[in-house]
């Protein structure tokens, strides 16, 4: 009886790490610091973006802290996630000089570009994209402030 005993134990031991070991199929674990991971369209790659807890606690104090009012273009709106993604993937790709924002408004997404100080200047991109993007409008939102560099060099070749 006791080797019984030892035999069912030993099983019992082996089978509950053997289960440890097996490869998750179909599934990505993300750890927990990690908080971001995006796949891209055609299965290439993932990028991931892996911080510790305490950057994340000091990114999520200081977020939109320094964002001013301004305009965007909204280019996507919908509620398929994947569909916004590969919108924004495209928009990436192909070289345009804009930021572009994936914004969550329950239960759809926007994708919107650009960090505008006046309403113009986003009317002039919109000029820019209105034949590939037809749905796409100017929306007043918070921006990320502007790179003062370019108006600098302006200032001093003056």
């Amino acid at each position: 009886m006791n080797a019984n005993f030892s035999t069912l134990t030993l099983f019992f031991t082996f089978v509950s790490f053997a289960s440890f070991g097996q490869p998750s199929q179909g599934k990505i674990i993300v750890p927990q610091n990690r908080i971001f991971t995006d796949t891209l369209e055609d299965n290439r790659g993932i990028v991931s973006f892996s911080v510790g807890t305490s950057i994340q606690n000091i990114e999520k104090e200081d977020r939109g802290k320094y964002n001013i009012e301004g305009y965007r273009v909204q280019i996507y709106f919908g509620g398929d996630l994947n569909q916004a993604k590969k919108v924004r993937q495209e928009f990436i790709s192909a070289g345009n000089a804009y930021g572009a924002y994936l914004e969550q408004n329950i239960p759809d997404f926007s994708l919107r570009i650009g960090d505008f100080l006046t309403e113009a200047e986003a009317k002039m991109v919109l000029k820019q994209f209105i034949q590939k993007y037809p749905g796409a409008f100017v929306v007043k939102s918070k921006i990320q402030p502007p790179k003062l560099e370019p108006y600098f060099e302006q200032a001093l070749d003056e």
